[in-house]
């Protein structure tokens, strides 16, 4: 199942990362970005994590 969610640049409040020892070996990170006044948080799985 996939789910789409938009967050507008200027909504964004802040962003964690985060990197799981699962994902190290693939050199990618666990984002997670939250929005001011939403309920929810958007998480990103394997994101570069040069990016």
């Amino acid at each position: 199942m996939r789910k789409n969610r938009t967050i507008s640049y200027g909504a964004i409040h802040a962003i964690n990362s985060t990197s799981p020892l699962y994902l190290q070996p693939f050199g990618v990170v666990q984002l997670t970005v939250s929005a001011a006044g939403a309920d929810t948080d958007i998480r990103l799985d394997a994101v570069p994590g040069t990016l």
